[in-house]
């Protein structure tokens, strides 16, 4: 036990325990402070700036110079990190002692916390449980100083050449040889060999010029070593006891004039492959492969063997080469990856395969940096730009390499990686600027070595290995790191991480007057209440563990308003806007350069109020109001469904009505036919007077009928939006005076006083006649019905004020129409409803048809009652621009005929006798009264089959062949737009004209059939002489066919074509089955063997079917058609040629030149020698 004493600053005296005095050797007058250490040592400070180390064991005392920037004020303690004794300058900097080599050494780990004056004392200190030194100043300055733990060991190299400066001492080149000596090249061309033991045996000074600046070194398989030297070319090695060193030097550099030589002095990289092959890397000359041959050594390069390197443009900037475990060598460039297949036998065979930027993500940089082959034989590179890639596998098909990438974490995340050692026990070692990187290839985890785990200050470089000892030498920027994987220690970093500040609209919380946020310091409130309207905030945090704020990145989420967590680096602000209302919980994590979560994380909750609108009691409202809303909706739901139905209803029974009547009015035209074909029949008979009118009586009530059942059906297609009106300019004066004359008589037997009183003489409107005029009809029908005899009933026309209306007024003196009626007396079926009254008897229809056509015409009509009785009025427009095309067809006046035209002329019999002979006409139709009156009618012109369903009809069309069908469309069994289809499907019948007789009028049904291949429509009732005429234009139109094949004289036309004329009557395929016929017997005219079962097979019919169908559509049998056609073309032949009869016989296929004269006069009414004397005679 020692006690220090000083005397007014004149002398030190220290005195042991038996109280003897024993001399120190300090100057005592310069001695500011003095200290003893946990080892019983004494230190003393010299204000010369030197430091005194007493030993009171050994009484020795020894004195250490520094040299600082200002005086040291005071020296403090040993820190925890056991460095040893720190001493401080009032500049900032610090010295202290190092136990272990017995120096004085300088650090520069202080720092300060806020910024304070540099001239200032430090009179406080304080030790944390992480060893860092917490320092107080005068001018309220607060420092620390971090002693990290010595885990690495710093090996600083000579330096020869003197003027060097401190950063030309960086180590490039690290190699151990097979014998266990370590070499090091540094930038100064300095190189230093060590043993196995790591003690320094040979340097080989710069100066000496033996080497240059070493980038690498590699040993092959014969034991030389082989030096790359930036600018100095390659170095050979070969050992030899009795050379000095105890190696032979060779150098080799780039020859401009010699194309064998190293293509480049800038050696990067040298390797040695599996064949046993040196290839050399240049940063100015690309890739060099040696060539030793007889103890001479040459290289091959793009000057004189990789004749596909320089043909690709590949970089001539080449790092390092590898060789992966398929024997594929990798090399790298500043420029990309370039591969090519190892196995080859001459260097001319290489193929070069260039990858850019395939490694990493795409902004990566394409400069390859390290390329290194681990004990397990996988290759792995590294990038500028950061993060390790691992080469998987190489795609043969695409030729392209399929690489892993895994990037670092923390500070170094992208970092360079200069350096990749592999360590006895497979880890990874990667050398960056800022510290090591240890590598599990297992887990793919990284593990980060800084300056905080006690990692020297300064940046790694290329080289490095790894000792058999395990210990692992890597080259810096100043000199070496050594140090042992298994001896590094975990340093805890655990921290705490606090929320220092939150900001509300980009202004401090504790600036915000409103104490309901936060009642003290934001670092000790767990939650924090917002209004809706403070939505945009922010966090600021802070871990506090002072050794490496940037070593400290973070992480944040806002749990319920996302659900990823955002890495925020080594910033410390969180920032959210437009944040709804709701409850969350803020939480910060805090994680050191590895990546791991070593902090404490904070949680604060954080309370959005909603606003009024969305608070609970307005969400109470809400509902209540959307149940009132709900409620009403409901009821107006209900009226409105149950209207809808009333609606459906009333609509369904007026479609049923219509249904019923027009179903009816079908029906009714069959009878009606019936009745009026006889009436024709008995019109055309020598009747007596009182037989004529009743003829004439019973004709008028049959078109009376026909007229009503028409008014229905045109009522139905009104309704269905299927009416197109056929619009013409007419006198409307002209069609109210016909109107005038057709009820006369009616007036006369009812004795009304019928007057037509128009306004204007001519009055000239656009419209549809007919159906205008079944308007008329109709007024003056209802007028007669409801006016007693005596009445008077009158028509009025006129034009109106403007111009461009004109009005039809019908008035009467009938009983007029009840007021509260007038809205329903167009209604449909409204007489039916209420049959109290007059107006209410009938059917209904009537008015309510004049009402849809008259708005068909764009116009009005109206009822009311005048002085005595109704009247109705009708406006229409003059002119045409009211009509729109697809509403209408518009016609010229004339043009407008009726639809059934008289036939006053009849067709006179051609043929008598037989009725065999006549044309046939199969009648289909399941009414068989109308089927025996058509019989009646058409069998003294025709021969007449019937049938009285579409199935029955079907079998009699493939039984008979009818030249034409007559059928009716609505038929049980099968109906007649089937029976049609069938017919048209059948190739043996397809040729037959069909007629369809029907009571369905509309147009849809007209275009169906046509659309069908109906030759022609009628509908019931008809005219007996109209149905006549269209079976006989049909009949025509096959004549005229016929006739086109043969001429005038007699010679048949060489080939029957499509036109138009014929085009409606048969189809396309029966014209094509004619020229078919012609073509086959054209081909096989020479052949006298040639028959009919030839032809019937070449057009895919029986014998007896391809009879029936050419004779239907030729009048020929198959023998006389080919006859035709053969002696058509011995015509042909006696025009063209001067072939001789009997030549011209057996050329169309007559075997018998006598025969063939026989028929041909038949046909010609003359001999083939008179035909050739006639025809060469007029030539």
């Amino acid at each position: 036990m020692c006690r220090l004493q000083i005397r007014e600053f004149l002398n030190i005296l220290l005195i042991n325990e038996s109280r003897k005095k024993i001399n120190v050797d300090v100057n005592e007058r310069l001695v500011s402070h003095s200290f003893i250490d946990s080892y019983n040592k004494l230190w003393f400070h010299e204000n010369e700036r030197a430091v005194v180390y007493y030993d009171p064991v050994t009484n020795k005392s020894r004195r250490y110079p520094f040299s600082v920037s200002g005086k040291i004020t005071s020296f403090i303690v040993e820190d925890a990190g056991e460095q040893g004794v720190l001493f401080l300058s009032p500049a900032g900097e610090a010295l202290f002692f190092d136990r272990d080599n017995l120096t004085m050494c300088s650090i520069n780990q202080i720092k300060s916390i806020m910024d304070v004056s540099p001239n200032q004392l430090f009179f406080h200190f304080f030790i944390d449980d992480e060893g860092t030194v917490w320092l107080s100043s005068t001018e309220k300055g607060v420092y620390h100083v971090y002693f990290p733990k010595k885990q690495f060991r710093t090996l600083v190299l000579p330096v020869t050449n003197k003027a060097a400066g401190k950063d030309d001492a960086g180590v490039r080149a690290c190699f151990q040889s097979r014998n266990g000596d370590i070499w090091v090249g540094n930038r100064m061309k300095d190189v230093f060999r060590f043993d196995s033991k790591g003690y320094l045996v040979q340097t080989y000074p710069a100066y000496e010029e033996l080497f240059g600046a070493v980038y690498h070194v590699m040993e092959d398989d014969k034991g030389n070593l082989w030096f790359a030297t930036k600018g100095d070319g390659l170095v050979k090695l070969t050992p030899d006891v009795k050379a000095k060193y105890g190696y032979r030097f060779q150098r080799f550099k780039h020859n401009p004039s010699d194309n064998t030589s190293l293509s480049g002095d800038k050696i990067y990289y040298t390797y040695q492959d599996s064949h046993k092959r040196i290839w050399v890397c240049t940063l100015d000359g690309g890739l060099n492969l040696l060539h030793e041959q007889g103890g001479s050594i040459t290289f091959f390069n793009d000057r004189n063997g990789f004749i596909n390197y320089s043909a690709y443009g590949l970089p001539m900037e080449v790092r390092n080469i590898v060789e992966d475990k398929e024997g594929r060598m990798w090399v790298g460039t500043m420029d990309g990856l370039i591969s090519f297949d190892g196995n080859f036998s001459n260097v001319s065979d290489i193929k070069f395969e260039a990858y850019r930027g395939r490694m990493r993500r795409a902004y990566a940089d394409s400069d390859v940096c390290q390329l290194y082959k681990d004990s397990k034989d996988t290759v792995w590179a590294s990038v500028f730009g950061g993060g390790l890639n691992k080469l998987v596998g190489y795609d043969e098909e695409k030729h392209e390499p399929e690489f892993v990438a895994y990037e670092l974490v923390g500070n170094l995340k992208n970092e360079v990686i200069t350096s990749i050692i592999e360590d006895r026990h497979g880890m990874l070692w990667l050398g960056t600027k800022l510290g090591v990187v240890c590598f599990d290839r297992q887990t793919g985890n990284f593990r980060t070595y800084t300056h905080y785990d006690g990692f020297p200050d300064f940046e790694l470089e290329e080289g490095g290995v790894c000792t058999p000892t395990g210990e692992i030498w890597m080259g810096g920027t100043k000199g070496i790191i050594i140090f042992h994987p298994d001896e590094l220690k975990e340093v805890d970093r655990t921290s705490k991480t606090f929320i220092v500040n939150c900001q509300i609209g980009n202004q401090d919380i504790r600036l915000v007057d409103n104490p309901s946020i936060v009642d003290r310091s934001i670092s000790y409130v767990d939650e924090i209440k917002l209004n809706h309207d403070q939505s945009m905030f922010s966090f600021e945090f802070v871990t506090l563990s002072y050794v490496d704020r940037n070593s400290i990145s973070y992480r944040y989420i806002l749990e319920g308003y996302e659900e990823q967590w955002h890495f925020n680096g080594v910033n410390r602000l969180a920032s959210y806007t437009n944040v709804p209302s709701g409850n969350y919980v803020f939480r910060v994590q805090a994680m050191d350069d590895n990546g791991v979560d070593s902090f404490s994380e904070c949680k604060m909750r954080v309370i959005i109020r909603p606003p009024w609108w969305a608070t609970w009691w307005a969400y109470v409202i809400y509902v209540l109001l959307g149940a009132g809303v709900l409620y009403m909706g409901i009821r107006l739901s209900v009226f409105l469904i149950r209207m809808r139905n009333n609606v459906y209803i009333d609509q369904r029974l007026s479609e049923l009505k219509i249904r019923f009547f027009t179903n009816v009015s079908h029906e009714l035209r069959t009878p009606l036919t019936l009745i009026q074909g006889p009436i024709q029949e008995l019109k055309t008979e020598a009747l007596s007077v009182k037989g004529k009118k009743y003829v004439e009586l019973m004709e008028k009530n049959t078109l009376h009928m026909l007229k009503l059942v028409n008014q229905i059906l045109d009522f139905r297609k009104i309704q269905n939006g299927k009416m197109r009106l056929h619009v013409s300019c007419f006198n409307l004066t002209e069609l109210l005076a016909f109107f005038e004359k057709e009820f006369m008589i009616m007036a006369e037997e009812k004795a009304i006083n019928l007057q037509f009183c128009p306004e204007v003489e001519e009055l000239m409107v656009w419209g549809d006649k007919e159906r205008l005029g079944t308007v008329v009809r109709n007024l003056l029908s209802n007028a007669f019905k409801f006016t007693s005899s005596g009445g008077s009933i009158r028509i009025v026309s006129g034009l109106a004020e403007d111009g461009k209306h004109c009005f039809i007024r019908v008035e009467d003196t009938g009983v007029g129409i009840p007021q509260n009626k007038l809205t329903e007396i167009f209604g449909r079926f409204s007489q039916a409803d209420n049959a109290k009254g007059a107006y209410y008897q009938g059917t209904g229809i009537g008015l309510a048809l004049s009402k849809e056509i008259v708005e068909l015409h764009h116009g009005e009509i109206f009822a009311a009652n005048g002085k005595q009785g109704a009247q109705f009025t009708v406006w229409l427009l003059l002119g045409k621009e009211q009509y729109k095309e697809n509403e209408v067809d518009f016609y010229l006046d004339e043009q407008v005929v009726k639809e059934v035209p008289d036939c006053k002329e009849r067709v006179a019999d051609e043929k008598n006798g037989d009725a065999s002979l006549l044309p046939s006409v199969l009648v289909v139709d399941d009414n068989v009264d109308l089927c025996n009156m058509l019989k009646l009618q058409l069998e003294d012109r025709f021969n007449i089959h019937l049938a009285h369903d579409g199935v029955e009809g079907l079998k009699m069309v493939n039984f008979h062949h009818p030249d034409v069908v007559v059928t009716d469309q609505m038929m049980p069994c099968m109906d007649g737009m089937e029976m049609l289809k069938r017919i048209r499907g059948d190739f043996q019948i397809s040729h037959i004209p069909v007629i369809m007789l029907t009571a369905k009028g509309d147009e849809d049904s007209k275009i169906q059939a046509i659309s069908q291949g109906a030759n022609a429509y009628i509908v019931k009732p008809f005219s007996k002489d109209y149905l006549v005429v269209r079976i006989e234009q049909l009949l025509g139109e096959r004549k005229r066919f016929r006739e086109q094949m043969c001429g005038d004289n007699g010679e048949m036309n060489d080939k029957v074509e499509l036109s138009d004329n014929y085009a409606g009557y048969l189809e396309k395929k029966d014209l094509d089955f004619i020229e078919k016929i012609h073509q086959v017997v054209e081909d096989n005219m020479e052949n006298s063997d040639f028959n009919i079962d030839t032809i019937a097979a070449s057009v895919g019919l029986s014998r007896s079917a391809f009879f029936k169908k050419l004779k239907s559509l030729t009048g020929l049998a198959p023998v006389d058609w080919v006859k035709e056609i053969r002696l058509n073309k011995s015509v042909e032949l006696i025009k063209k040629t001067d072939l001789s009869i009997s030549e011209i016989a057996f050329a169309v296929g007559f075997n018998d030149s006598g025969y063939f004269s026989k028929c041909f006069r038949k046909k010609y009414n003359q001999t083939p020698r008179e035909y050739i004397n006639a025809y060469r005679g007029k030539k």
